[in-house]
């Protein structure tokens, strides 16, 4: 990807301007991503913002002039992968001996361009001074994309209006001809007031598809944060403006990767899914997945109606579905087959497996044959009780649904946690791909998508506590439970770091397991104190390496659990079991677009089949349309969903996915 810039440029002071800079600069940068920030501002709030105090002479004023090259202006800044080039009150004499200069639009365009020849870095932002004048359009001559934030107040229009007719003179004119409007911001918003409402709705009704969705609220930690000489991500990163500035974050990367495609309009009266164009796909697998999770503009949504294991698929069997077709991908590219439903071609593409699981493992045996059940030591160390019907290899690979019953978990004292550390060894070879990089250049310009999971912090423990002794330990142990949650976070942390250097995938899937049907089986206040910390770690690995989806799954009821990843920006989840109480409807009215689903088709209307079925599909279709979702059995598919109602399931999902 070659370097991109974009200008931040609003003739109208006090718009927030210099914060979203900063904040957004911070946002996009990291080890993988390297950010350059430009203060073309004589007033140098954009240096002072981040803890770097002007310089006399320290500015571009002399490059502009053709005497200094801009290379020797960088400076790093605290924020990992961010550099600066700074200003100062010198700036200001640009604006007059540059207007006199050979080529004098073209000036700071020339100064850029030995940056731009070096691909030093994937995204160059420069924050304007507050007019119109010789050096923000300077800056948009050299642009590749303009942001505009716009504060939430009565003349916001006007001031758009006169940037408006700026950029369609330097477009026209052959100034700059491939500008583009990358988004407008609404800064200082607060929905409390009818007046904020009122603009915003007025501006995106000037500038259809333009509005990012998400806007920046008023908020005090925002406007003390240059105090400290620091963005507000990392003066208070949980504040409500922090999370803001990280959902423009990730939408603005979201739309360069689209190219600056606008967004779908964020109503619309057709009948067709909402970001769904019924119509034969030009995007791949990969890019519908993305484009769905990310609240972009897919072709269609993935349809996806589930999966199901070995007991259900011998009954689909019976029921009519050939014999010769079996594994679930076949068989639901048969089902589409039957229904008249053309799919992409099927694509080869390499796995590329992190494994995550000890080394060695335990050996799988049967310690004791009863009456009506055994006694056996799956792959983890755990002695349970099973049906005589499985062996103890349905306890490794979920070959069916087995009901189990815990006798004896590996981890009892510290001694056996201690031993139990020794199966992690996060370096071991073994634990990638003998051919990653082979892999890794493979899968660079790949058509599916590619995803990498790990358990979470509360699953892994209960596979080595039991879930009895682990929530005692939340009470009695916490020290040793913290111990065990440390190793397991920078354990996962650092196979993500291996594993990043070889190929960065679109997707993290991160399983937890963590509540019952009503409620989580640890209180919100005990995930966050002990959680919390954890899931934001890998979520900052994950984004700082440009991974666009964080999914976590977990059955039972998680609207209490919801607001909590959301903290941790994570932006996806699944299954979202109906039976538990979860309501896709109701979340979405909650929470908005800051959080993405997969799952929540009722697997009971699913058995059902008929009219329950159909009014089932027809709840979660304001859901699909508003985009953020693809809709699949909301658990592994049972056995008493039939054949047919499997072929029904498939048939109402692709109507309503764009695929019929």
């Amino acid at each position: 990807m070659n370097s991109h810039v974009t200008v931040l440029a609003n003739q109208k002071g006090g718009v927030g301007k210099t914060t979203t800079a900063i904040n957004l600069a911070c946002g996009i940068a990291g080890p993988r991503r390297r950010v350059l920030l430009i203060d073309l501002d004589p007033q140098a709030n954009a240096t002072s913002g981040l803890g770097i105090a002007p310089d006399a002479g320290e500015t571009l004023y002399e490059a502009l002039l053709g005497e200094r090259a801009i290379q020797t202006l960088i400076r790093p800044t605290e924020i990992k992968g961010l550099d600066l080039v700074p200003s100062e009150l010198e700036l200001a004499g640009a604006e007059i001996d540059v207007a006199r200069a050979d080529r004098h639009v073209y000036r700071f365009r020339d100064v850029l361009q030995p940056l731009l020849d070096e691909n030093r870095y994937a995204f160059i932002l420069v924050d304007c001074p507050p007019s119109l004048g010789i050096l923000t359009i300077n800056a948009l001559a050299a642009a590749h994309t303009l942001l505009i934030p716009v504060q939430s107040e009565y003349y916001a229009l006007e001031g758009l209006g006169a940037l408006k007719k700026l950029l369609l003179q330097l477009k026209q004119g052959g100034v700059n001809p491939g500008l583009e409007i990358a988004g407008i911001l609404m800064t200082m918003y607060d929905a409390r007031t009818n007046l904020g409402r009122q603009v915003a709705d007025e501006v995106r009704r000037h500038f259809p598809q333009k509005v990012f969705r998400v806007m920046i609220p008023r908020n005090v930690r925002i406007s003390e944060a240059p105090s400290h000489g620091l963005p507000v991500l990392a003066h208070d990163p949980h504040s409500a403006g922090a999370r803001s500035y990280r959902l423009l974050a990730r939408e603005y990367l979201a739309r360069a990767r689209n190219g600056f495609v606008a967004a779908m309009p964020e109503s619309s009266s057709s009948k067709e899914p909402r970001n769904v164009k019924n119509k034969p796909s030009k995007q791949t697998a990969r890019e519908r997945y993305l484009n769905t999770l990310l609240f972009r503009q897919p072709d269609r949504i993935p349809l996806s109606p589930g999966g199901g294991r070995e007991s259900t698929r011998a009954a689909w069997h019976r029921q009519g579905l050939p014999p010769e077709i079996d594994g679930m991908g076949n068989i639901f590219r048969y089902a589409c087959q039957q229904l008249g439903i053309e799919l992409d071609p099927v694509t080869e593409q390499p796995g590329f497996g992190v494994e995550s699981k000890m080394i060695p493992q335990f050996e799988e045996k049967v310690i004791e044959v009863r009456d009506n059940s055994q006694v056996v030591q799956d792959w983890k160390g755990n002695v349970c009780e099973i049906g005589k019907e499985f062996s103890p290899e349905y306890l490794r690979n979920a070959i069916d649904f087995v009901t189990r019953r815990w006798i004896k978990c590996p981890v009892e004292t510290p001694a056996d946690w201690e031993q139990m550390k020794t199966r992690y060894n996060a370096d071991d070879p073994a634990r990638l791909p003998p051919d990653a990089a082979e892999r890794g250049r493979r899968l660079r310009d790949r058509r599916e998508p590619l995803a990498f999971s790990f358990s979470g912090p509360f699953w892994q423990l209960r596979e080595w506590l039991g879930f009895e002794n682990l929530c005692m330990m939340f009470h009695d142990d916490p020290g040793f439970l913290r111990d065990m949650i440390d190793f397991w976070s920078a354990y996962v942390a650092r196979l993500m770091e291996k594993a990043f250097d070889f190929v960065v995938p679109d997707a993290i899937h991160i399983s937890e397991d963590m509540a019952y049907k009503q409620f989580s089986m640890i209180s919100p206040a005990m995930a966050r104190e002990f959680l919390l910390p954890v899931w934001i770690r890998w979520r900052k690995l994950a984004r700082d390496a440009g991974v666009p989806v964080f999914d976590v799954d977990s059955d039972g009821f998680i609207g209490e659990l919801i607001p909590l990843w959301i903290e941790a920006d994570i932006n996806c989840c699944d299954p979202i079991e109906v039976a538990a109480g979860n309501d896709i409807v109701a979340f979405r009215e909650q929470f908005g677009q800051r959080m993405a689903y997969r799952g929540g088709v009722d697997k009971r209307a699913m058995a059902r089949g008929g009219k329950i079925l159909e009014d089932e599909i027809r709840r979660i279709e304001p859901v699909v349309r508003s985009g953020g979702y693809i809709p699949t059995c909301d658990h592994g598919i049972p056995s008493d969903v039939s054949w047919t109602n499997y072929l029904e399931t498939v048939r109402l999902l692709a109507e309503i996915t764009g695929w019929r």
